[in-house]
């Protein structure tokens, strides 16, 4: 079992869903990462559980509010159409903010 860093783990998750290969091979690309760095990629989150209370997100994470907010309003300048981030949220499995594009939900 390697020992790679939460931003080692999803970077390469970032690749693989990035190439141009097939869904079997970036399915069985993940298979071989999670079995490398012994975790388990749940298929609707984004958190990679490694063992039983260890926990890694794959999103980028800001370590205080005000950083997480000076991102969202870069995000908000953009010229590019595809961000959609309107806030920003505690994670209460990795302790770090994050954006997302959802209305605020009363179990965040």
């Amino acid at each position: 079992m390697r020992k790679l860093s939460p931003g080692d783990i999803a970077a390469k998750l970032n690749r693989i869903s990035a190439s141009n290969r097939s869904r079997r091979w970036k399915r069985a690309a993940r298979q071989h990462l999670m079995q490398d760095v012994g975790g388990y990629l749940p298929p609707n989150g984004h958190t990679i559980e490694i063992g039983r209370e260890s926990f890694v997100c794959i999103k980028r994470r800001y370590p205080t509010a005000g950083a997480a907010m000076h991102a969202l309003a870069t995000t908000h300048l953009s010229s590019n159409p595809e961000r959609a981030e309107i806030r920003a949220y505690r994670c209460w499995k990795c302790r770090a903010f994050h954006l997302t594009s959802m209305e605020y939900q009363p179990n965040d």
